[in-house]
């Protein structure tokens, strides 16, 4: 089985030793768009997951003796010791860490350590690096992250 998490939906084919798909499946996913905050609901992924998975197992195949998944690259996600989501998944072309982006790219004066040649991989200021913004994370305000109770450094 391969599962495929994209940032638009989900998708899951089965396929047979020799290749041959024997069942597929894809369910959307929608996220949250506001100027240059980009986020999705982790809960959603996972409903998302199921439904595809779900379909593409409806072949009778039985279970899959084998898994390969991917998903959205650069999506920053801080979870608790058990895998728990704390906040919402901040998507890979979220823009609020702009400005921690060009800092990156600033030489340090001092032995601190730099971000700078992470960031130099990255093509620019508004799609931040995910080192980047963990940074973000790690040195933010906190806020309340919606659907929680929790505040969290955003």
């Amino acid at each position: 089985m391969g599962i495929d998490l994209g940032t638009q939906g989900v998708r899951a084919v089965v396929a047979s030793d020799r290749g041959e798909i024997l069942g597929s499946g894809a369910a959307p996913l929608t996220g949250g768009r506001d100027g240059v905050r980009h986020e999705q609901l982790p809960a959603d992924w996972w409903t998302a997951v199921c439904a595809a998975t779900r379909q593409a197992l409806r072949s009778g195949s039985g279970p899959p003796r084998a898994l390969a998944v991917c998903a959205t690259s650069g999506t920053v996600l801080l979870a608790d010791r058990t895998g728990r989501p704390l906040i919402t998944g901040l998507m890979y072309d979220d823009g609020r860490a702009a400005a921690e982006a060009v800092r990156a790219r600033t030489p340090p004066a001092g032995p601190q350590r730099s971000l700078e040649p992470v960031a130099r991989r990255h093509p620019g200021p508004t799609r931040p690096h995910p080192a980047v913004q963990r940074t973000r994370l790690r040195h933010g305000g906190p806020r309340r992250v919606r659907g929680t109770g929790h505040r969290h450094p955003v």
